[in-house]
């Protein structure tokens, strides 16, 4: 009897341990620290068959991020592209990879993944951020016309004919 009670403890509480395992993955996959630990926890969720096709993407995305911030840019593209591949709707990979192509000067790729990012999140303030950043190490930002004061209504103006 009390094997059988054992036995049922293990069998019941190992689903447990490896949620509790995949929860910390996931805190660990999305810190912004650039270190091994972010590395291996994301690498452990994408080879988990836990995750659905989205949640697998967001890992890459992450993991490609931290890549990116070790100064890995081989395995951050191809992470990103591989969560690109999953997703094809997933924003965040495209504005990294707009990102990444700041950073090596490729300001045309840039701007069209950011824009790609934009169209399908028009709310993702970091793509239209980064696609400023890439327009204007281009030169290729919109020109506006210089802000003039407002002019108080008080303020006459004479026709001078000479």
């Amino acid at each position: 009897m009390m094997r059988a009670l054992l036995i049922t403890l293990i069998v019941v509480s190992a689903p447990c341990a490896a949620l509790a395992q995949i929860d910390q993955d996931w805190k660990s996959c999305k810190a912004e620290d650039p270190d091994d630990a972010t590395v291996s926890a994301c690498t452990r969720l994408i080879e988990t068959n836990e995750l659905g096709p989205n949640d697998r993407a967001v890992a890459y995305c992450h993991r490609g991020s931290a890549y990116w911030r070790k100064g890995d840019s081989d395995k951050a593209l191809a992470d990103e592209s591989k969560a690109i591949e999953i997703n094809p709707e997933f924003a965040d990979a495209y504005m990294t990879r707009g990102a990444f192509f700041v950073d090596t000067g490729d300001y045309d790729r840039a701007i069209a993944e950011t824009s790609r990012a934009i169209s399908i999140d028009p709310r993702n303030a970091r793509a239209y951020s980064n696609r400023a950043f890439a327009r204007g190490r281009k030169g290729d930002l919109p020109v506006r016309s210089p802000i003039r004061p407002k002019r108080s209504r008080s303020t006459r103006y004479r026709l001078r004919l000479t």
